[in-house]
């Protein structure tokens, strides 16, 4: 878990990054909601600042009951050498590569943490709420830096409910021990949660939510690292020097050639290319509006704990927008006009998906 304090360095849990986490699943919740009511009732429950500002309703608090630091992730996936990566890394080395790959600014971290988190309020349905984002996060995501690529992932060992609000939802994955079962465990839970809230199924592809929401199971693997590998080498693969993008993304920086869309955009932004073959010539590709240039990614990788070594590889998208409205996105490099693209569809996350072997969707 690449989770750190207020100088960036060093690893602490706290309940601000917690509910940050928690935010995007509560949000992710209520598909069902216009922009305006999402806004006001996501206010209603964290607080807000701003023009009204309000105290939250729920207050979340964070305790660490034990925790190993690992100052570099190069400690685990290199080789007595430093070579990188050893052999059985490789995809781990891709899925995480930024939190090593410059010199004096790698990123501490928790390669072991036990931590209790408190959901408190005097308001039963708002707690309710937060409760049930708090398995969606648990179950499907993550916390700190890389955690749509599989990082800060962790499993709930222990649930004190005395008001039972959990009421049907189960966070045990510890009896799972096969795909059909993971398959069953999502399904139940996701549908539980929508009935629970009143989700209707619309066609909202304004921001990632359960509508738009996919979920597909791998078979397990013998450890986390080799479910991490699994789907890193994948990802790897199937983005290296993919075509139309590379040759396009080289034909412009060569002959300011232009293209109308760039798939692998559909990822997130920004993205980088650097051409051996050029020189070192480079393109940036990034949203157009200065407000707006990043786009977290809408494809996450998880790993799930079931029965004994029974370690689940988890995918995830979200059939929804990297940019808001008709935002553009920019290709640029020092010394040429950049140019302005279209945003591409998902389509590149669905082929990415249909490229895998035993990878099944779950019905949700």
């Amino acid at each position: 878990m690449f989770l750190a304090g207020a100088d960036g360095k060093t690893p602490e849990l706290r309940a601000p990054s917690i509910e940050g986490a928690l935010r995007f699943w509560w949000r992710a919740m209520h598909g069902h909601l216009g922009l305006d009511d999402l806004r006001k009732k996501e206010v209603e429950i964290f607080g807000g600042t701003g023009s009204n500002p309000k105290k939250n309703i729920v207050i979340i608090r964070s305790r660490i009951i034990e925790a190993t630091i690992t100052k570099n992730l190069k400690e685990i996936i290199g080789d007595e050498n430093k070579k990188l990566p050893k052999e059985g890394y490789e995809g781990v080395a891709y899925l995480f590569y930024s939190t090593f790959m410059q010199r004096k600014k790698e990123k501490p971290f928790f390669s072991k943490l036990r931590f209790k988190v408190d959901l408190l309020s005097r308001e039963l349905d708002k707690l309710k709420e937060c409760v049930y984002c708090f398995w969606l996060l648990a179950n499907l995501g993550a916390l700190g830096t890389r955690s749509r690529r599989g990082a800060g992932n962790f499993i709930v060992n222990n649930v004190i409910d005395e008001n039972n609000i959990l009421q049907n939802l189960s966070f045990k994955t510890s009896s799972i021990s096969n795909q059909e079962e993971m398959g069953i465990f999502l399904t139940n839970n996701i549908k539980e949660i929508k009935a629970i809230v009143g989700y209707k199924n619309t066609n909202n592809l304004e921001y990632p939510n359960l509508t738009n929401m996919k979920l597909f199971n791998g078979v397990p693997l013998q450890n986390s690292w080799l479910a991490l590998d699994f789907m890193g080498m994948q990802y790897k693969k199937f983005r290296t020097r993919r075509n139309p993008d590379y040759t396009n993304v080289k034909e412009y920086l060569a002959h300011n050639t232009y293209f109308r869309e760039l798939e692998k955009a559909g990822f997130g932004l920004p993205i980088s290319y650097r051409y051996r073959s050029l020189n070192g010539k480079s393109a940036t590709i990034e949203g157009s509006n200065r407000d707006r240039q990043r786009s977290a990614s809408h494809l996450f990788f998880r790993v799930v704990k079931g029965r004994e070594d029974n370690y689940f590889p988890i995918i995830i998208t979200f059939n929804s927008k990297i940019l808001p409205g008709t935002d553009k996105i920019l290709v640029k490099t020092k010394g040429q006009k950049p140019l302005k693209i279209n945003q591409p569809s998902s389509d590149i996350i669905e082929i990415f998906i249909k490229s895998l072997d035993d990878i099944f969707e779950v019905t949700i």
